[in-house]
């Protein structure tokens, strides 16, 4: 019962560690990133009975996300999400936790989630509003059910099919979890498992799950995968090309001083050989090596196998401490506090005195009317804030001008950071044709202005 009780008041009492701090940051005011942005406008759209961004963007992405957030919009805006966020840091601490409990012991569960807290990127990702923080709850649970399935009960494989799926739906980083559980069982030898009934019911409860992504596929795109397709569009037209070790040299930033940990996590699960530890380097690898050979990488595409890194380094730390526990234990604690500074430290820089982008797309709300079209970069702004429905402006300046004629445009949103603006259009902006109308800036310098056109 005592060691139960140590057991919970451990876990409550790393909780509370990421929980405070994100609390205190509810009184800070932030800009919303490109992403939130389009999440919050999904959202609105799904209490619509629709999903997509007017005119029919962003359809692609998975729903789960957007519809949790429009349920929460409903009851009270943005404060309520990000109380629904911190419902989820405290879950995927949680389920973490429980990833490093079964696999291994309380004692490497315990050290995963202290590993999870000290990593930056998981303190600054949890207090954007993203997916992540969804994704990781389901994936570390996926990751754990489908553990147990094959090692121990078949049925639990039901489990890791709901949560396969809905980590799926949650981000399409999802899939990347059926590669890492057809790799485990190839090198575990349970080839067997495909003759398990078990196995079929669990691809059948998987199938029905993705239902509602199929049925939004086949309604935007005219087939079961045309949100994937158009995502893997965008995302190969970007044209970044950031060397294979990106990752590498910019582990300090994602990690903190919990990289130390890895390579020897890595050396240790090799040695090892047990099933557990060859899950862990598994979830780990993969999707670093999957992230690694694509053309365009972010540091935050690793944020969400979190779990993964966090239990290895959890493994391998309890291995070190057996013969240097102290130095381990006290090295651990330094490395957690410096995490928590960095991650925290990097959230006061979002906080601005003027939300331009927001106070921008309300004023075009209230000088354009309702089912008016505005030419803008901007669109989920616009979309969010300002209900309005956007243009973008062409690559192409020919086409520059007849849309404002097909479209009876009046407006332009720019904002002069947003990298998406083609090369022409502040020059054309400033020239007789258009006006200023008004300008907003904040002390990051960060400025929107809106023209209205003349001719």
């Amino acid at each position: 019962m005592f060691a139960l009780f140590k057991e919970k008041l451990a876990l409550v009492l790393v909780i509370l560690l990421n929980i405070l701090p994100m609390l205190y940051f509810l009184g800070i005011r932030r800009s919303l990133w490109w992403d939130e942005v389009v999440y919050f406008s999904l959202g609105k759209s799904i209490l619509k009975g629709k999903y997509e961004i007017a005119p029919g963007r962003d359809a692609f992405r998975p729903f789960l996300f957007p519809f949790l957030l429009s349920l929460v919009l409903s009851m009270n805006g943005e404060f309520l999400v990000r109380i629904m966020i911190m419902i989820f840091t405290a879950l995927s601490i949680t389920t973490t936790y429980y990833m490093g409990k079964k696999l291994f012991n309380m004692q490497v569960g315990f050290l995963s989630i202290l590993t999870l807290s000290s990593f930056p990127f998981f303190i600054f990702f949890s207090n954007k509003i993203l997916a992540e923080m969804v994704f990781l709850t389901f994936t570390s649970l996926a990751v754990t059910t489908f553990y147990l399935g094959v090692e121990k009960n078949k049925k639990f494989l039901y489990f890791s099919a709901i949560l396969t799926a809905l980590s799926i739906l949650t981000k399409y980083f999802g899939f990347l979890l059926l590669i890492i559980y057809l790799v485990y069982i190839l090198f575990r030898k349970k080839i067997q498992i495909f003759k398990r009934g078990e196995l079929y019911i669990s691809f059948l409860i998987f199938g029905l799950i993705l239902i509602p992504w199929f049925m939004i596929n086949i309604l935007h795109y005219g087939n079961l995968l045309g949100g994937i397709f158009e995502n893997a569009d965008i995302f190969l037209s970007l044209q970044e090309n950031q060397p294979f070790y990106f990752f590498l040299i910019n582990s300090w930033e994602i990690f903190g001083l919990s990289i130390i940990f890895i390579p020897l996590g890595i050396f240790f699960t090799i040695k090892d050989r047990k099933a557990n530890s060859l899950l862990i380097l598994i979830y780990a690898l993969i999707p670093f090596l999957f992230f690694s050979s694509m053309p365009h990488k972010e540091a935050r595409y690793l944020v969400s196998f979190f779990p993964a890194f966090s239990c290895l380094i959890g493994f391998v730390v309890q291995r070190i401490a057996k013969k240097f526990r102290v130095f381990t234990y006290g090295t651990m604690i330094l490395i957690l506090i410096l995490g928590l500074y960095l991650g925290c430290k990097e959230v006061l820089k979002e906080e601005v005195d003027v939300d331009v982008l927001m106070e921008g797309s309300l004023f075009v709300k209230q000088i354009t009317r309702e089912n008016e079209y505005v030419m803008s970069e901007s669109y989920p702004y616009l979309s969010y804030y300002a209900g309005r429905m956007s243009i973008r402006p062409p690559i192409d300046k020919k086409n520059f001008y007849s849309l404002f004629e097909e479209y009876n445009i009046s407006y332009v949103f720019i904002d002069h950071l947003e990298l998406g603006n083609p090369n022409y259009l502040l020059e054309e902006l400033r020239t007789n044709k258009f006006e200023e109308v008004k300008s907003f800036t904040n002390q990051k310098e960060r400025m929107v202005t809106i023209y209205r056109k003349l001719f």
